[in-house]
């Protein structure tokens, strides 16, 4: 799978230099989705402007959403 810790390490070094970091955004989110803490992911998530788009944001968003659809 990978190092899920060293990358949000990553993730959170270039949100403390640049918070609007649109990739850093979507690499953190999906580093708390693949660790099992969806409600983080979310969190994360919501840091990026109403309409951004990203790959990694928008596969986030669509997983996240999918898991609510399934509740």
């Amino acid at each position: 799978m990978g190092d899920i810790g060293g990358a949000a390490q990553g993730y959170a070094l270039a949100l403390s230099l640049e918070p609007g970091n649109l990739k850093a955004i979507g690499g953190m989110a999906r580093c708390y989705l693949a660790g099992g803490d969806p409600e983080r992911a979310a969190e994360v998530a919501a840091m990026a402007p109403e309409g951004a788009s990203d790959p990694d944001l928008d596969s986030v968003r669509a997983a996240l959403a999918l898991a609510q659809n399934a509740n």
